[in-house]
């Protein structure tokens, strides 16, 4: 997958794994114009190199005012075939904001739901009112586009046991459903949301058998290892640096001697890898999470020896 990563440093969500003191403040008219020009060299690298799917990301880009020329320029000028735009989905609640995106040619949106209820996603996002303004605008993106739809979430202490109940509303609105684990930066205060591996099992396991239900929506569990549940399942997908050319540069304090991969997003393996069959298509564990977390809720799982098939 490649991306265009929209660095505008704003957000007016304060997600606890992200922005939990508000720092990502509404950007300035010449950042807008910095970012905007930064984008649009991404982009032109890209397709240079014949990508032809992207994905635009950032913090957060629907806030970009300009978002909806912009997407309509990747598809019109640049001559990307299909454009995902990955957003916290508020904004969507306008529905004429909605309107102008899918008349920009937009794709296909990807949407997190932190919690099933306003209770649990808030309390992740900080900000009262932030569940219902994005169920809002998935039911706008549902009831007045065929943009595609993915939701996605991730597994914290905060929602760890809403896990099948967020499956359960997502899959009223989506017929793709992601869950992965949070990695946050160094500057976030990681306690307050991690879980060990040992307290998410048993509800990762509930969730995918949940999944074998309905055979008309996709789950993907994206960079948990495969010991975790203690088997091979191809719903379980170990994701790769994007592709974002040589034009996007990461923050300096998140750079680390690995092309296109942050300092919090690090991956390493354990003793026990080296004995596991999924040793060639896993990538281990965040090493944020070994370093902050420990190795000692990894003891009781047990290696891999096959893979079943």
């Amino acid at each position: 997958m490649a991306a265009i990563v929209m660095q505008l440093y704003s957000c007016s969500n304060r997600c606890i794994f992200c922005n939990p003191k508000g720092s990502l403040t509404k950007a300035t008219d010449k950042k807008l114009k910095e970012v905007k020009k930064a984008s649009e060299a991404q982009a032109a690298e890209l397709i240079k190199e014949g990508i032809k799917c992207v994905e635009v990301s950032g913090t957060d880009p629907i806030e970009h005012p300009e978002i909806a020329s912009f997407i309509k320029n990747l598809k019109k000028e640049y001559g990307f075939e299909y454009v995902i735009l990955s957003t916290h989905g508020k904004n969507m609640s306008d529905p004429k904001l909605v309107d102008k995106l899918s008349e920009a040619g937009l794709d296909k949106v990807k949407i997190p739901f932190y919690g099933s209820n306003a209770r649990i996603h808030d309390s992740i996002t900080q900000i009262e009112g932030s569940f219902d303004e994005t169920i809002k605008g998935v039911e706008n993106i549902i009831d007045n586009t065929n943009i595609d739809l993915l939701i996605t979430s991730l597994i914290m202490r905060q929602n760890y046991k809403d896990v099948l109940n967020i499956f359960s509303l997502a899959s009223n609105y989506a017929y793709e459903v992601g869950f992965a684990i949070p990695c946050a930066p160094e500057s976030v205060d990681f306690t307050r949301f991690s879980i060990s591996f040992d307290e998410i099992k048993p509800y990762l396991l509930s969730l995918l058998k949940e999944a074998d239900k309905d055979e008309e929506v996709a789950l993907t569990i994206y960079d948990i290892p495969y010991c975790v549940p203690g088997f091979y399942d191809d719903r379980i997908q170990m994701t790769r640096p994007p592709i974002v050319g040589k034009s996007y540069s990461i923050r300096p304090e998140f750079r680390t001697d690995k092309p296109n991969v942050p300092s919090y997003r690090v991956k390493r393996a354990l003793d026990i890898c080296k004995r596991c069959k999924c040793n060639d298509i896993c990538d281990g564990f965040y090493e944020k999470y070994l370093e902050l977390m420990g190795n000692a809720q990894l003891k009781s799982l047990k290696p891999i020896t096959e893979i079943d098939q």
